[in-house]
């Protein structure tokens, strides 16, 4: 049978059942137009005048009817013409849901054919499909990690019902088939259409007001519209749900506050945006206008007004583009910010204009004929300055000159101090101070030399020092042996490469800068062999950070697996071997022999090593057909079997035992639930549904059902509802087996970083991925970075720096320090430290000085330091990534003098945290950090994959034990049940206690009645215990 005719019986079978109603309906209405044909068919002249005769009778009066012509063949004909548009429209219909079926059919078809299937495997599951005789709505599949493949199918079943079908298919490895493993149907109710039908209703209402409120913006959203729109038509078909299109809305609201998040306005956002570019042109106009009316205009600002005008031209080629989309708005916040800050800029200038200093007037002339250095500008850092510095020097004839002694004041240089080479090699001191400088025009501000100049070291004596420097490097490139030590540097470095697991190829290619430094120098003399000398050592120190790199990547390979990591690898293997006796015998010689060497301890490198070898010989051994167990494996299971039957008496016991414990997990899931019920309001089938959800989620987690509960509980304190609360326990749970902390730690530490960094509760599971991967792969654990990152996360993601960037920096200085606790510590008062936030830093008790007293000073500092290479700012006057600022000093650090090195490591860490801040820059040095940043941003995947794993160990199989007692526990013993025994034996007892001082009252009345009532005493006892209460209230809780 072909697909077409397959569907037209399917159609067939339906339409006599499913659509039965719908066709009587259309029969009726047929019928009734026939009638009606009919009646006017067969009523002739001779009946007309008879019901005339009639009609008179009663109303008595007379009745004229003429010009009745009843054309019969007419009547015919317009039957036929009815019947046969019936047929048509129910041939259409046919045709309709034939087609609608048949698409849906070639669809799945091309998505089997994407996932890698055979033909005549495609063939066979269509086959599995179609049996299941049902009008397709929607269909598709997904393969799960043990092998299964899902088929969802969606549609009418010969009854007309809606369903939604499972079916599960599992392959014959040796037939190659797909079997049906499982199907499981549900039917829509009522219900659930009405609850459709009201989503359908309420979200069509919710987009047009969201349309409406966000007509500005709507042409950057159209992405998130279409999907909205198109799952909204799919909410009736059944192939997309409630929450789908709950979500949809969601993100579509999402994308719309990325956009409006970077407009300033509270009211009318957009609107003010759209006229601040309308007018935007003007604005830099008028901005350029009023610098140019300044004197004291720096030479940069036209480079910033030009900025402006490229920014402009941006947002309007966004919109052009993409509309008023999040990347529209983004570029507008950093325009509207850029004109801010030259706004903010003129401002000051004016000022200064306005308030100059000095009122002495040095005119150039006069400068230049008593030849004092001088220059015409003054900035307000160093790092800007140094344009003037460039050009006097040049005009100087100086071969060189370093920078010191900057003092800021107000934001203007005061002074400063060069010490420069001369021409003829004498080196000399310089002090520069503010003056007011006049050249052809009026005075401006400006910087000239005063005081005696300082003469370190003369001519003479700089040429000594410069042959003696030129005659040791010589004799470093030959001895007189041929013998090169700058050769012999070069080649210690390949050693060390190929030592570390580079090829000699790859170590030559990494030495290779350096080996072309060495041959330029050859031939060279005088001050030009000093400075590729010096140009060498640079570069030496460069090429030695990668082998530093090499080897911290080598060592963490050479380094042994955890025990946890070795386990996990010998009962993968250990599971095989047993589930696969038919493998060849040099296959489980092998195996049985990887386990032995693993138990002896292997480093990470070897580790790979055999688990790519296991992954080799499984698959060998499908290839060859030698999975499963053998003949003779399968008799000794089959004893094993029997045997184990006769054992079940002792695990009846057992289970008899554990049955005494069940009113405990009775009372620990109640405890969790009242709990619950304290921070949520929700119907009482809603926390039905979430308690047998619950109880299946703790089992498929290896967590008790109490557990997931109760974190359950701790998010919805945070103000989730309970389905995110609970979506969000399921990844703590995974964070508390994986990273082995409890559930309280798991919960903090993940809320921590989610707030801090802005993260999703739909993408909190990267935060696990990345903690796992990490503690994985470096000396440190999931658990003591969880902590240390809850520690600094929230002032890193003050200072700019994303989480992959915090974990690697928290990682890299962790491997050193050994202490993430205090290391999260660190990177918190680091970061503050270097945003002058002198009065947080002294609230958290860290001693302070006056090195932080202004974000200016701190500044201008590591730019003395660094010696203008290193800045905090970027060129829009915005904070840098304080992971880029550390990169950066990094990588300048060894070229700094000792006293440079001390006093930029108190800047940048204070007194206390040195030893820290050197294993920071350390561990960037090595190329630590930038490994554990490249592992987290390949970590997805990775806590799924180890939670996994870990479901094999005994402590999850004891926990996924705990939840099935505690579901069984639930089950057995109603909570309210237990509570009534218990308020029962309460009543009881104070009962009892009444009696007992009534009896005491009156046994001090009447005197000694000892035996009479501990007579009464033995015949309550008696009756307790008749009645049960004293088993009730012994319970063991």
């Amino acid at each position: 049978m072909n697909e077409n005719e397959f569907l037209i019986l399917l159609q067939a079978k339906l339409d006599e059942a499913k659509s039965k109603g719908n066709i009587n309906s259309d029969i009726d209405k047929i019928q009734n137009q026939i009638d009606i044909l009919k009646v006017q068919a067969e009523i002739d002249k001779e009946s007309i005048a008879k019901i005339v005769k009639q009609i008179e009778s009663v109303l008595g009066q007379e009745i004229t009817i003429s010009n009745i012509n009843i054309d019969q063949n007419k009547t015919i004909k317009d039957a036929q013409q009815l019947g046969n548009k019936t047929g048509k429209h129910f041939n259409q219909s046919l045709s309709h849901e034939l087609s609608k079926s048949n698409n849906a059919i070639n669809s799945f078809k091309k998505s089997l054919l994407n996932a890698g299937k055979s033909s005549s495997e495609i063939d066979n599951i269509v086959d599995k499909v179609k049996s299941l005789r049902v009008q397709i709505d929607s269909l598709g599949f997904h393969e799960s990690s043990n092998g299964f493949l899902n088929v969802d199918v969606s549609g009418l079943d010969e009854l007309g019902n809606k369903v939604k079908i499972t079916q599960r298919l599992v392959q014959d490895l040796q037939t190659m088939d797909w079997k049906v493993s499982n199907t499981s149907t549900s039917i829509i109710s009522t219900k659930e259409i009405e609850k459709i039908n009201s989503a359908f209703a309420d979200y069509t209402a919710k987009l047009a007001q969201f349309k409406s409120t966000n007509n500005n913006i709507l042409s950057g959203l159209s992405a998130p519209l279409s999907d909205l729109e198109l799952k909204l038509e799919s909410l009736h078909s059944g192939s997309t749900t409630i929450a789908d299109v709950k979500n949809s809305f969601k993100n579509l609201e999402a994308e719309a506050s990325k956009i409006l998040q970077n407009f300033t306005a509270q009211f009318n956002k957009a609107d003010a945006a759209i006229r601040q570019i309308a007018t935007g042109e003007e604005t830099i106009r008028n901005l350029r206008a009023e610098f140019k009316g300044l004197d004291n205009a720096p030479k940069e600002i036209n480079t910033e007004l030009n900025k402006l005008t490229t920014g402009l031209n941006k947002i309007k080629e966004l919109e052009s583009a993409e509309g008023r989309s999040a990347n529209w708005s983004a570029a507008y916040r950093e325009w509207e910010d850029a004109v801010k800050s030259l706004t903010a800029k003129l401002g000051v200038l004016k000022k200064e204009q306005a308030n100059i200093a000095s009122t002495q007037i040095f005119k150039t002339s006069d400068l230049r004929d008593a030849k004092i250095p001088y220059m015409t500008k003054v900035s307000n850092t160093i790092e800007k300055q140094m344009a003037e510095i460039q050009k006097m020097a040049n005009a100087k004839g100086w071969l060189s000159f370093d920078v010191s002694g900057v003092e800021e004041a107000d934001g203007k240089i005061k002074k400063l101090a060069l010490t420069v080479t001369e021409a003829e090699g004498a080196i000399k001191k310089l002090a520069f101070q503010r003056a007011q400088l006049q050249g052809k025009s009026k005075a401006k501000p400006g910087l000239m030399q005063v005081g005696d100049i300082q003469v370190i070291k003369t001519a003479v004596q700089a040429h000594e020092e410069l042959n003696q420097k030129v005659s040791e490097i010589q004799r470093l490139m030959d001895n007189g042996t041929g013998a090169s030590k700058y050769q012999n540097q070069i080649q210690s470095l390949i050693n060390d490469f190929k030592k570390y697991g580079t090829s000699t190829e790859q170590a030559i290619e990494q030495t290779k800068s350096l080996q072309q430094i060495l041959d330029s120098m050859k031939g060279l003399s005088g001050q030009e062999l000093v400075n590729m000398a010096n140009k060498f050592e640079q570069e030496f120190k460069s090429v030695k950070i990668s082998v530093e790199a090499a080897k911290s990547s080598y060592d963490r390979f050479m380094q042994p697996v955890s025990k946890e990591k070795a386990s996990s690898l010998i009962n993968r293997i250990n599971d095989f071997l047993t589930k696969n006796t038919k493998i060849t015998k040099e296959a489980r010689s092998q195996l049985e022999g990887y386990t032995q060497e693993i138990n002896k301890g292997v480093n990470l490198n070897r580790w790979n090593d055999i688990n790519s070898k296991f992954k080799e010989t499984q698959n060998s051994m499908r290839g060859l057909n030698r999975l499963g167990a053998s003949l003779k494996d399968q008799m000794t299971q089959a004893a094993q079997s029997f045997t184990q039957w006769l054992s079940v008496s002792s695990a009846v016991m057992l289970v008899l035992n554990q049955l005494r414990k069940m009113p405990q997990e009775v009372y620990a899931i109640d405890t969790a639930m009242t709990n619950l019920y304290k921070v949520t309001d929700e119907t009482e089938n809603k926390y039905i549904r979430f308690l047998d959800s619950a109880s299946n989620s703790a089992h498929n987690l290896g967590r008790s059902i109490s557990s997931l509960v109760d974190q359950t509980a701790n998010w919805a304190k945070l103000g989730y509802d309970i389905d995110e609360a609970s979506e969000l326990a399921k990844i703590s749970s995974i964070y508390a087996n994986v990273g082995e902390v409890d559930d309280d730690t798991a919960v903090s530490d993940l809320v921590t970083a989610m707030k801090a960094f802005n993260i999703e509760a739909s993408n909190s599971i990267t935060i696990v991925d990345m903690l796992n991967k990490l503690g994985n792969e470096y000396a440190t654990s999931a658990a003591a970075l969880g902590d240390g990152l809850s520690r600094s996360a929230s002032a890193m993601a003050t200072s700019g720096t994303d989480l992959n960037k915090t974990l690697a920096m928290l990682t890299g200085g962790t491997e050193i320090t050994q202490n993430a606790s205090e290391f999260g510590n660190f990177l918190k008062i680091g970061s503050m430290r270097i945003r002058g936030m002198k009065g947080e830093l002294e609230e958290l008790g860290e001693e302070v000085d006056s090195t932080v007293d202004s974000i200016s000073k701190v500044q201008t500092q590591i730019l003395n330091r660094t010696g203008g290479r290193v800045n905090i700012f970027d060129d829009f006057g915005n904070f840098r990534d304080y992971y880029d600022i550390m990169k950066d000093i990094s990588e300048i650090y060894d070229d700094l003098n000792d006293p440079d090195k001390a006093d930029l490591t108190e800047i940048l860490f204070g007194k206390q945290r040195g030893n820290q801040g050197a294993a920071l820059i350390q561990a960037f040095q090595s190329g630590q950090i930038q490994s554990a940043l490249e592992a987290t941003l390949n970590a997805e995947g990775s806590a799924m994959e180890e939670q996994s794993r870990w479901l094999d160990s005994l402590e999850a199989k004891t926990q996924q034990f705990e939840a099935a007692f505690q579901s069984l526990s639930n089950t057995v013993i109603d909570s309210d049940l237990l509570k009534n025994i218990v308020d029962f034996g309460t009543k009881s007892v104070s009962s009892l206690e009444g009696i007992a001082k009534a009896l005491q009252t009156v046994n001090s009345l009447w005197g000694n009645t000892d035996g009479l009532f501990g007579a009464i005493g033995a015949a309550s006892g008696l009756l307790m215990s008749k009645n049960g209460i004293g088993k009730i209230l012994s319970l063991q809780w």
